[in-house]
């Protein structure tokens, strides 16, 4: 099984071309985000898949009256559960209106493969848009999960995709990696940290936890998260100059607005 996460093993397919991602049509710089998201059959208990719904229209609700947001910005799908249940080509910020997903019926976290096909698919977009001759702002990596990666997923597996995602922050950056930001988002109570927090290691500290048990915090904490994270989208579509700066620039105020809401919601309701 453990082979099933190289690199090689797992198939791209090449994004189908449509007015947005055609660059001879628009020529606007491209801000990839992929939505990177657990649908195993937990995410259905206490609405946590429905929450997750709403607060993806409330990423959609920030950002589209921004003209720059709707040239530029494209969103793709990846949904988990024991295997890769969507896997998307990269479409205009439109497509996000309306989305919905459902929880599988059965199925456990197969974290690293969902992990390592998103990074995959940014980095082969970027590469696209280059081969293009145009440039990308910042891309974005949102990965939402409420539970341990599978058993069957090896160690070794769950260290690939760490990597993946490290070698794309400012601190441990491989030479030629372009600068990724990953919001790591645990919701529940079963989220095994010690999996989960190396992803956010190098952006965030630790990953970010929806785990509360009161319905109106969670649905609140989802919402006001997905909304930090659609202003992080614009104020990459704002920056200009060096990436690095802007990449540790959002990373800083990431930190300290994530903390914030988590206990301002906390003492308002």
């Amino acid at each position: 099984m453990t082979a099933a996460y190289h690199e090689t093993s797992i198939p791209y397919v090449k994004e189908k071309y449509t007015v947005h991602n055609d660059m001879t049509q628009n020529t606007s710089m491209r801000l990839p985000v992929v939505l990177c998201l657990d649908v195993s059959p937990s995410m259905s208990l206490h609405n946590r898949i429905e929450d997750l719904n709403r607060a993806i229209e409330t990423f959609y609700t920030e950002l589209h009256n921004e003209p720059k947001a709707l040239a530029s910005v494209e969103v793709a799908v990846v949904t988990f559960s024991s295997g890769l249940e969507q896997n998307t080509g990269f479409e205009p910020l439109e497509s996000v209106r309306g989305m919905r997903f459902s929880a599988v019926k059965q199925g456990g976290s197969n974290l690293p493969l969902a992990v390592l096909t998103s990074i995959q698919k940014i980095e082969a977009r970027i590469a696209e848009v280059e081969e293009g001759g145009f440039d990308c702002y910042l891309p974005f990596l949102v990965l939402v999960t409420d539970g341990d990666p599978d058993r069957t997923a090896s160690e070794e597996s769950l260290r690939e995709a760490v990597k993946a995602v490290q070698s794309h922050c400012v601190a441990a950056r491989g030479e030629g990696q372009h600068l990724i930001a990953p919001y790591v988002i645990g919701v529940g109570e079963e989220v095994r940290r010690e999996s989960l927090d190396p992803f956010a290691e190098r952006f965030t500290g630790s990953a970010i936890l929806i785990n509360e048990r009161n319905a109106d915090r969670q649905r609140t904490l989802f919402q006001q998260m997905f909304s930090l994270i659609g202003a992080s989208v614009r104020n990459s579509l704002l920056g200009e100059g060096d990436l690095g700066k802007l990449y540790e620039r959002i990373r800083k105020d990431t930190m300290r607005q994530a903390s914030d809401l988590i206990h301002r919601v906390r003492d308002v309701l």
